[in-house]
């Protein structure tokens, strides 16, 4: 399952463990294998990947009882999860953690980061690194004419990183204003002229699982088990 945000929308995923992604505008999240078996934890699985954009992660349950199967990947580094909190943005990856830690691994080489970290990968193939909070604060480097001395890889990793999380903020990724509940859907209602409160939407079972591909704008989904691309309860 795939859930994509349009140019002026975001949306809240919520899993039965209480794993929690806050996607951006212009994001692709793919759900590749999820699983929470309550009473056995041998069961469970969180195979996700981060396609385009930024988000939130909030790490549930089943980070706490297997973070070995809570696995995130991007097109340029995998995330592993020891029960966090993280905000991450591709163009390059730049990724702060909140709290707890977390394992970035691209290039042939991983990176613990602990809260208050950021990391930085450049592109696939680089190692990550730890991006120092002075090189968020330095200036910018200024455009270079042709045949001018290139700015030095520190000056541009910070800038790239400053702009990267600016977009994911805490503004950005504030969860909505709204509560996702295990029940039946709402019925649908039309949206009015003005901003409306976003609906809220449960995927039960694959149908819903299938409309939800293409989760609007503002929706919150309540994610449960999935099997074979289905999400069921």
């Amino acid at each position: 399952m795939r859930v994509i945000t349009g140019v002026d929308g975001r949306a809240m995923l919520t899993f039965a463990d209480g794993q929690t992604v806050l996607l951006v505008p212009n994001s692709v999240f793919w759900i590749k294998d999820y699983r929470y078996a309550k009473n056995q934890p041998r069961e469970n699985r969180s195979a996700t990947e981060l396609l385009k954009g930024g988000m939130r992660f909030i790490s549930g349950t089943i980070a706490k009882e297997t973070p070995e199967v809570v696995n995130i990947e991007t097109p340029v580094a995998t995330i592993g999860i020891r029960g966090t909190d993280f905000t991450v943005a591709l163009g390059s990856l730049c990724l702060l953690v909140r709290e707890g830690a977390i394992i970035v691994t691209a290039g042939g080489k991983s990176l613990v980061a602990q809260a208050g970290q950021i990391v930085f990968v450049p592109e696939a193939g680089k190692s990550p690194r730890l991006i120092p909070p002075s090189e968020l604060r330095a200036p910018c480097p200024t455009p270079q004419d042709a045949g001018a001395v290139a700015p030095p890889a520190t000056a541009t990793a910070g800038c790239a990183c400053r702009d990267l999380l600016m977009i994911t903020g805490a503004n950005a990724l504030a969860p909505p204003s709204i509560t996702t509940t295990p029940t039946a859907p709402p019925a649908a209602a039309a949206p009015s002229a003005a901003s409306a409160a976003p609906a809220t939407t449960t995927a039960t079972n694959a149908a819903a699982a299938a409309a939800a591909a293409g989760v609007a704008i503002g929706t919150a989904i309540l994610l449960q088990n999935n099997e074979d691309d289905a999400v069921s309860p």
